[in-house]
């Protein structure tokens, strides 16, 4: 850009002689002090001090829909409680999750968050995506979800969230992208039973058998179960409880499975079926809670005790 600004000057100068030369020199200056400025024009701990801390304010209803975030999926493991109860867990780790955007009724007739996660280098991002970060002064992120919530539930540009946004013992619903199987036939995709394995079959066992319309309908029904591509597509997987928070490691551990492959990117809510199971604050600051592991709470009483009184 700089060398076509300096060819345009050359014309300049050569049609007008050397009363052009001066403007030459003052247009090859600015663009000179153009590219030693930073991209960005503040950095990402000078916008985060201007978030207000009122972001722990009680909210007005259980129904008030908070912000989710995004994570990425470690892997599983499992854990025992104080009664011995086996627990399996998927460990999700948030990493440099901010809000980068709204969405406003005045503007786009909703209202939304646009939330980033996993910092990269500005080179790595086309110049239209880069310039919305840089607007706020944030760094480029590599994913980016939007997000609707509730008036009252909206975050700052630059607030970041962590794994103290949920409260250990609540439920949350978290979807990702089931891991692709590729072309299956209807015994894997569906669990058909198939054809006999023995009399009366040649080389048609794991075929799905009659596709059912004779000459009337004369067709196949539409959304028949037929073999085809398996997986690949986004799932939600409801209710599944915080069975702990680590705030060293900024980890979130979660009953049971979740969508999606090793290392991919899930998007973690309050649960929808269950407005009750959530905290009762917009959001928690990270670094409230310090550094620590906390755990949801316990029952008092065995659930295995069987003995009568």
């Amino acid at each position: 850009m700089a060398v076509t600004g300096a060819a345009s000057g050359l014309r300049l100068w050569a049609r007008g002689g050397l009363g052009a030369l001066s403007s030459l020199r003052q247009h090859l200056v600015q663009r000179a002090a153009q590219l030693a400025t930073p991209h960005r024009c503040a950095s990402t701990q000078a916008q985060a001090e201007e978030v207000p801390v009122d972001v722990m304010v009680p909210l007005s209803s259980h129904l008030v829909r908070r912000a989710p975030l995004i994570a990425k999926k470690l892997g599983m493991t499992q854990t025992w409680d104080r009664w011995g109860t086996l627990i399996p867990m998927t460990v999700l780790q948030v990493e440099d999750c901010q809000v980068v955007g709204h969405r406003t009724i005045e503007r786009d007739g909703y209202e939304a968050l646009i939330l980033g996660a996993e910092t990269i280098k500005d080179s790595k991002l086309d110049g239209r995506i880069r310039g919305q970060f840089a607007k706020h002064g944030l760094p480029s992120k590599r994913h980016m979800e939007e997000a609707r919530i509730s008036a009252e539930a909206m975050l700052p540009i630059g607030y970041e969230l962590s794994c103290e946004h949920f409260e250990p013992g609540q439920l949350v619903d978290v979807r990702g992208t089931t891991i692709g199987k590729g072309f299956a036939g209807v015994m894997k995709r569906h669990n058909f039973k198939g054809m006999p394995a023995t009399h009366g079959v040649t080389k048609t066992h794991r075929r799905m058998g009659g596709f059912g319309g004779g000459q009337d309908p004369g067709r196949v029904w539409k959304g028949k179960r037929n073999a085809g591509r398996m997986g690949g597509v986004l799932r939600w997987q409801r209710n599944l409880a915080v069975i702990r928070i680590d705030t060293r490691y900024n980890l979130i551990m979660v009953a049971g499975s979740i969508p999606g492959a090793e290392n991919s990117r899930v998007l973690v809510r309050d649960a929808i079926m269950n407005p009750l199971h959530k905290p009762n604050f917009i959001s928690r600051p990270k670094g409230t809670l310090g550094a620590g592991l906390f755990e949801a709470p316990v029952p008092e009483e065995d659930p295995y005790n069987t003995m009568l009184d």
